[in-house]
């Protein structure tokens, strides 16, 4: 088994952070979220994985040649030049993945998933794919899998009238005969190679598709909202003791995550704050935000912000 993390995408809804890093590299709880997704397939015991990459190619891989996943995962760089959707990605990556099985992760989700549980529910369904499924408001937003007594016995991609709420969300487990699917593939109407049109061709040769219905956390980090929802959302369940960081004359209002490296002189912070690494914050007044890494506030009151180097934004829940 192999896994695939497809981090191709320009981020331009996020913009102008998206100009600077890859999307994939914002942090969830001070960690980028694509090591939150490396993370999930080392969990399970996948440790060769191919990392989809496009115009921000550099920005990811020194942020791998940075880190311990470097040395954690035989990791793969593959080059996908332009987005012609998650399918001419997989077709991108075949030389990688051989004839392995694999996980396909879409590289700006975030998932609290149990891995080991999700392979094993693979690997005893006697099936051609899996498909994570969760119950969104706004289907007509995602790639829909429409059920049948807990089947799934079509899949759309955003579709105008939805006849289901059960959103694909960004996580599957293919046989590598996906591969000969996806060759024959022609452009949907966006022009592009959909996964969601593959996985359909499965269906209609009467071969399974296996749907997991996801239990914990998911979200799709399309907007600067979106990133700022998830790191509030985690930041309410993980345990704050035994945190150490360097602050003087400040006081704290938790639930607070602060980098060991930060700085914080005079100011108060929180709740609901996120500081990252080689941060300083002086004479300051910070509550429900997120500063990223090598930031500087000096003087500032601040509440529903994202803080950068590259400036600031305000955002709502």
């Amino acid at each position: 088994m192999k896994g695939l993390i497809l981090a191709g995408g320009t981020g331009s809804r996020i913009r102008p952070f998206s100009l600077y890093t890859a999307k994939q590299l914002l942090p969830v709880l001070n960690k980028p979220v694509l090591f939150h997704n490396i993370d999930l397939l080392l969990a399970g015991g996948i440790v060769d994985i191919g990392i989809v990459v496009g115009p921000m190619k550099d920005f990811v891989v020194e942020a791998i040649n940075n880190s311990v996943y470097s040395e954690l995962a035989n990791i793969h760089f593959i080059e996908q030049p332009e987005p012609k959707g998650l399918a001419h990605a997989v077709s991108a990556s075949q030389v990688f993945l051989a004839d392995d099985d694999f996980v396909m992760i879409l590289g700006d989700n975030l998932f609290t998933v149990d891995t080991l549980d999700l392979l094993y529910v693979f690997e005893n369904s006697f099936t051609e794919a899996l498909v994570a499924l969760v119950q969104v408001e706004e289907p007509k937003r995602y790639g829909i899998a429409n059920m049948e007594n807990y089947h799934i016995i079509s899949v759309e991609e955003k579709p105008k009238v939805p006849q289901s709420n059960w959103a694909i969300a960004g996580l599957y487990i293919f046989k590598s005969t996906i591969h000969e699917v996806i060759r024959n593939l022609k452009p949907s109407h966006r022009n592009e190679y959909e996964i969601t049109d593959a996985i359909q061709q499965v269906i209609e040769k009467k071969q399974t598709v296996t749907p997991y219905f996801l239990k914990g956390y998911w979200r799709d980090i399309g907007t600067l909202n979106d990133l700022f929802d998830i790191n509030i959302d985690l930041l309410q369940d993980i345990n704050l003791e035994g945190t150490y960081f360097e602050a003087l004359f400040s006081s704290f209002n938790l639930p607070v995550l602060i980098d060991k490296t930060a700085v914080i002189i005079n100011s108060v912070i929180g709740p609901n704050v996120i500081i990252g690494p080689n941060t300083q914050i002086r004479n300051s007044q910070i509550s429900n935000s997120i500063v990223l890494e090598n930031t500087l506030a000096d003087g500032v009151n601040l509440d529903n912000m994202i803080l950068s180097p590259w400036g600031n934004r305000e955002v709502s829940r």
